[in-house]
């Protein structure tokens, strides 16, 4: 069993993606994933998948273009090599990546040095939203790799929930106990940040923008029961763990009751002050794609009877997704969430 996840696959968002295919499968019953009230015992699902050696050439081609993607102050980077993304130090997508080379047990050291590197300009102070315990994306020059923060972000609970996962997968994976508890003030505050927002058991994106995304919440909601794994297992904060897995659950909840639709037999893709929008099954980002994150990340059971019929839509709807034009990034994303179903 190889364990792989969906920031392995998303790391080819700086590389190349994979084409899979979705068959038709047998209904069943869709249970929405609760958190265990003991947040000790909150563990991520395995995924097994075929030990072909296909899989470990493109796993390995990932992780190379992951580690050589690093900068020497530690950061993560995107280059501009397509000339459509400017040259972007994004925590969010470096999260990803980063949760690429934990899944695949490779350079545990890549990934603590850019944890490091979070930790140094994470805004200790509130920001210009007046929040504290986020991260600005930064710009860098490719000659000089001198950083330059932009002061703003496109979202605070998705980039501190993607962290706080990569934090609880580093300290599983590498045992670096010491590191995660030397940290524990860093930790809180990137907690702070993500619940910064919370508001009627959701999320807003940021505090200038009331938007709640389902993608962004999905991402919340397991970032939540990340940090209720670090405050129970590792810095000792049994009411701040069981804070945080009380708000996973109830972000799970409100996905559930606020997002879906069983009229229309889809994820509502944000909730604003005019109300739901369900975007367009035509359009990839955000109609499409966000539809596949509740059963991708976990919060629906990715066998159930929805997750496929949702990924069924998404084939019809979007049959050359893996297909690239000039400015397109690739959803590589999609592909771990037809594999999280079992559909390799």
């Amino acid at each position: 069993m190889l364990k792989i996840s969906s920031l392995l696959l998303a790391a080819s968002m700086i590389a190349s993606s994979t084409s899979f295919s979705i068959a038709d499968t047998p209904a069943q019953t869709v249970t929405p994933i609760a958190t265990p009230a003991d947040p000790s015992s909150l563990t991520f699902m395995e995924i097994p998948m075929p030990d072909v050696t296909f899989y470990d050439r493109f796993i390995q081609a990932q992780c190379d273009t992951i580690v050589n993607r690093q900068l020497p102050s530690g950061a993560i980077a995107m280059y501009d090599n397509a000339h459509w993304l400017e040259n972007t130090i994004n925590p969010y997508f470096a999260a990803h990546a980063c949760m690429g080379l934990l899944d695949a047990g490779q350079r545990f050291d890549v990934v603590k040095r850019h944890i490091e590197w979070f930790f140094r300009n994470m805004n200790h102070t509130p920001d210009h939203l007046g929040v504290t315990g986020t991260i600005y994306d930064f710009a860098f020059d490719p000659v000089t790799l001198i950083e330059t923060p932009k002061y703003d972000y496109d979202s605070s609970d998705a980039y501190a929930g993607t962290m706080l996962t990569v934090l609880r997968t580093y300290c599983e994976k590498s045992n670096d106990r010491e590191f995660i508890a030397a940290h524990a003030g860093d930790i809180k505050q990137i907690y702070g940040a993500l619940i910064a927002t919370m508001d009627e058991g959701l999320t807003f994106s940021k505090v200038n923008y009331p938007v709640k995304y389902l993608m962004d919440n999905a991402e919340a909601a397991v970032g939540l029961e990340s940090a209720a794994w670090l405050f129970w297992n590792v810095l000792g904060e049994t009411a701040l763990a069981e804070q945080s897995a009380s708000r996973s659950q109830a972000i799970m909840q409100g996905i559930e009751q606020q997002f879906w639709s069983e009229d229309l037999q889809k994820y509502s893709v944000e909730a604003n002050v005019r109300g739901k929008e369900y975007g367009d099954w035509y359009d990839i980002y955000p109609g499409a794609s966000s539809q596949l994150f509740p059963g991708m990340l976990g919060l629906i059971d990715a066998d159930s009877d929805r997750n496929r019929t949702l990924l069924q839509q998404f084939s019809r709807e979007q049959p050359d997704w893996i297909e690239l034009r000039a400015g397109d990034a690739p959803w590589a994303l999609v592909a771990y969430a037809y594999a999280r179903s079992g559909d390799f």
